[in-house]
């Protein structure tokens, strides 16, 4: 058992470049921070970053979640191209 991860500010510059890049690719969403319940590897960059974020545009259809880390986990051609999409505009602006 590990001990919970540390929080991230909202108000660093990198919480700042990942609520615009969000912004710029998926315009109607929301941008807030949140918890995740489970274990990442985020753990291993915290003695590199003050600030760790886990986010990746997925898509889950309730059906998904049933299959979610189990038998037949996957995600649309459509998804995997807006992750596509995010990741390369999210490294343009740390660039």
């Amino acid at each position: 058992m590990t001990n919970p991860s540390p929080s991230s500010s909202i108000d660093s510059e990198a919480y700042k470049f990942l609520e615009a890049t969000i912004r710029s690719v998926f315009p109607e969403t929301v941008v807030v921070p949140g918890l995740i319940g489970g274990g990442t590897d985020a753990r291993y960059f915290y003695g590199i970053s003050e600030g760790v974020y886990r986010f990746y545009p997925i898509r889950i259809s309730p059906d998904g979640m049933k299959r979610f880390h189990g038998i037949d986990e996957k995600i649309s051609k459509e998804n995997y191209k807006e992750i596509v999409q995010f990741t390369y505009q999210l490294m343009k602006k740390f660039g």
